[in-house]
């Protein structure tokens, strides 16, 4: 996928809050999601209790076994590990006759449905080697598929509910997850995979699983998709009754160039694939400058062009508050702030995307990139990086970030002296008689 998991960590705010991230997944995109909670676990440095619930959906029909089966292998896996509870003490050798019986009768009560599927979860844990605190709650289309259809049905048969009610009830207790007296847990940012496969039953789950106030729902699918209430077309913000939707998509970055390079971070170039931009597409540029005062210069260039189109929007991203009043105090000299410029810390950019983004200062020490707790800055120039919609500049003095020199070198334009000795005489002619 060319969607951006930082950019999708940065969307969810993991500092505070909980946040949920729901995949409708055949058996193949397991390890996919899994690789995903691990990259977003490590890039963004959140603490692992509580902080990410893996929710993985469809399974491929065939792939699943049967319940009893099902059955049989949670009471040996909770036996060998001494893993049986109070919660799940009906799944004792001596009870198993009994709850095949129950289930022969479509008798199973919910607290039982809740104890085999906390089993579940521990053992899919188990069997995915996922770190301790990331959980995976998974929806209806569980092991146990035949007891869920064929309750429902029973059901749905004497009259008692709606196929789809009972369906959502179903799933919000299977993503319990012992919240004390809540019905179900509640989050603050819930992320949404693949949008073409969620349904309007899956939009019901979310609205449930969101807390009353302040709720952030991405939704993320191919390009061109948009995902709407299939009833009546009401914007999603009023189906889900939360207060910000945004709609992600996984080749959204309109510079295919751009999105390799920021897919190439996250390891998803193909050893021999090309590097090569498509379609013209200008590569991301890197501009080495001699000193400060030049850096500067450089940057009021590229800002200067990208202002160029009437209706793009143009961003500069440095790391401190005092960066950015310099910067300011550069755009005023050279005749450039616009109420289409942005100048801003990487942090108060926050969510916003721009056509144009130039970061400024991305030298060593700047942004360090580490195991430690550099991490978090390295993310910080990441996130900028991402910001940038067509067009991407970097600039920096000194020795480059090793966040970026870790890139294929051939997945940008290293600009040379000479080029940027010709901007930097255009420049001074437009400052020099205030031209914009």
């Amino acid at each position: 996928m060319i969607q951006s998991d930082m950019e999708i960590c940065s969307a969810l705010d993991f500092e505070g809050g909980r946040a949920l991230i729901s995949g409708i997944a055949g058996t193949g995109k397991t390890e996919i999601l899994r690789q995903r909670s691990l990259i977003m676990r490590e890039k963004c440095g959140f603490e692992p209790v509580n902080s990410l619930n893996l929710s993985i959906g469809r399974v491929d029909e065939g792939a699943s076994g049967d319940f009893l089966s099902f059955v049989d292998f949670c009471h040996r896996f909770l036996s060998d590990h001494a893993l049986l509870s109070p919660s799940v003490s009906r799944l004792n050798e001596c009870d198993k006759l009994e709850i095949i019986s129950r289930l022969s009768r479509l008798e199973y009560r919910p607290e039982e449905i809740r104890a085999i599927t906390d089993c579940a979860c521990m053992i899919r844990e188990k069997e995915l080697g996922l770190p301790e605190g990331l959980q995976v709650h998974r929806h209806a289309n569980l092991r146990y598929r035949g007891l869920a259809s064929s309750y429902i049905d029973h059901k749905k048969d004497k009259g008692l509910v709606d196929d789809d009610d009972l369906l959502m009830e179903t799933c919000v207790a299977l993503l319990r997850a012992g919240d004390g007296d809540r019905a179900y847990p509640t989050y603050d940012r819930i992320y949404v995979d693949d949008v073409q496969d969620a349904s309007a039953l899956h939009l019901a789950i979310i609205e449930k699983l969101a807390t009353a106030e302040g709720v952030t729902v991405l939704f993320a699918g191919d390009e061109g998709q948009r995902l709407s209430s299939d009833a009546d077309k009401r914007p999603l913000v009023e189906v889900l009754g939360v207060d910000k939707v945004f709609e992600l998509t996984h080749n959204r970055r309109s510079s295919p160039s751009l999105a390799q390079m920021l897919s190439a971070y996250r390891g998803g170039s193909q050893e021999g694939s090309s590097v090569m931009s498509e379609g013209g597409a200008e590569l991301p540029i890197l501009a080495a400058t001699p000193s400060e005062e030049v850096q500067e210069s450089i940057v009021a260039v590229f800002v200067r062009q990208s202002l160029v189109i009437s209706d793009h929007r143009v961003a500069v991203l440095a790391r401190t508050d005092g960066e950015v009043r310099r910067l300011a105090q550069v755009m005023e000299r050279h005749h450039l702030l616009s109420d289409r410029l942005t100048l801003s810390t990487v942090r108060e950019a926050g969510r916003q995307d721009y056509d144009h983004v130039v970061v400024y200062n991305v030298a060593d020490g700047v942004y360090p990139y580490g195991p430690t707790s550099a991490e978090m800055d390295a993310r910080e120039l990441y996130v900028a990086m991402s910001r940038a919609k067509q067009g991407l500049v970097l600039t920096y003095t000194g020795e480059l970030s090793p966040f970026v020199s870790m890139l294929d070198p051939r997945l940008f334009y290293s600009m040379g002296q000479a080029q940027m000795n010709k901007l930097l005489r255009m420049e001074a002619m437009f400052v020099k008689f205030g031209s914009k």
